[in-house]
């Protein structure tokens, strides 16, 4: 996992500006198996390393478990019986 670049920490501090966010940004995670995932890539997977960039960039982002969503057996192609994603 890695810190987030000088560039997208700029555009993060110009959408708190814009949006007059004081302190942290709160952020929410989403994470969707396919099922047609050839890779079996493990949902847990995914949010353990969302949960890791949003920890290593701690100075700036803010996570409320209660933000994490999931799907399985989910076509990224369309939103519209994505029920977590239109939560999100």
């Amino acid at each position: 996992m890695r810190k987030l670049s000088k560039n997208e920490t700029q555009l993060l501090e110009v959408i708190k500006d814009k949006k007059q966010i004081q302190g942290k940004l709160k952020v929410a995670i989403y994470a969707r198996k396919s099922s047609e995932d050839e890779f079996e890539t493990a949902l847990d997977s995914q949010i353990q390393q969302c949960k890791k960039l949003i920890e290593l960039n701690s100075e700036l982002l803010q996570l409320d478990e209660r933000h994490i969503f999931s799907e399985e057996k989910k076509s990224g192609m369309f939103t519209d019986n994505r029920e977590k994603f239109q939560e999100v």
